[in-house]
């Protein structure tokens, strides 16, 4: 033991590494800015509070990301990415939406809610979200192999109707259980029944419209649609 670990106090906790080379600087500041705005939104943050959380030089942020402006489209731009690849890993939409209903811990939900109250323009912020074009072409895909033809726009507005539910779920859903009268106000405890409804969603996305439609569910009654998603 060195003489200096000797005089530290008991139960002193060591300060983190700081990032050290590009990729790990890029890293911890896009980390801690996507923490911080979640937490405050967008005009309660500052660069100097990101570099400090972050751990690196000040001058390291504008050097990296430019403006505030330019390190909140970064930040926009991870997150919708990291949960393209999540969903890249399904195999069928039913799998897809399970993903988005559980992704992460809620921090995507707040910073787009962030962006809403902001009143910031979505299309500049995100673009067009690979994460959304993932499901979109699961969506017409897993038709297609049921025997639906779904039009690329009709996949589109599927794909945001599922953004809104996935997110208004992280942001609301302990209140809404609560104020529902559910017996917790813990989503996860709910997450079986989620999961099943999200199903029903799926399977009315990709299916045959009509009687047909309805018998293929029933006759799945659980078990793997026909070339795609599960009904319930």
């Amino acid at each position: 033991m060195t003489n200096m670990e000797a005089m530290a106090p008991r139960g002193a906790r060591q300060a983190p590494p700081r990032p050290r080379g590009r990729a790990e600087v890029e890293a911890a500041i896009l980390a801690s800015a996507r923490a911080l705005i979640a937490d405050r939104g967008p005009s309660g943050v500052a660069l100097r509070d990101i570099a400090e959380h972050a751990g690196v030089n000040f001058g390291l942020v504008y050097h990296y990301f430019g403006t505030k402006d330019q390190l909140l489209d970064g930040v926009y731009a991870d997150a919708t990415e990291q949960a393209a690849a999540r969903l890249r890993e399904a195999a069928h939409l039913d799998e897809a939406l399970a993903v988005l209903m559980s992704l992460g811990d809620g921090t995507t939900a707040r910073l787009v809610a962030w962006a809403v109250l902001d009143g910031k323009d979505p299309a500049e912020l995100f673009g067009v979200s690979p994460a959304l074009a993932v499901l979109a072409d699961l969506v017409r895909r897993d038709a297609a192999a049921a025997g639906r033809r779904v039009t690329a726009d009709e996949a589109r507005v599927f794909a945001a109707l599922a953004m809104v539910v996935a997110l208004g779920w992280r942001l609301f859903g302990p209140m809404a259980l609560a104020v529902a009268g559910a017996k917790s106000d813990d989503p996860q405890r709910y997450a079986a029944h989620v999961h099943a409804y999200v199903r029903e969603l799926a399977g009315a996305a990709v299916l045959p419209v009509g009687p047909a439609g309805r018998e293929a569910s029933l006759r799945a009654g659980g078990r793997e649609l026909p070339h795609g998603p599960r009904a319930h």
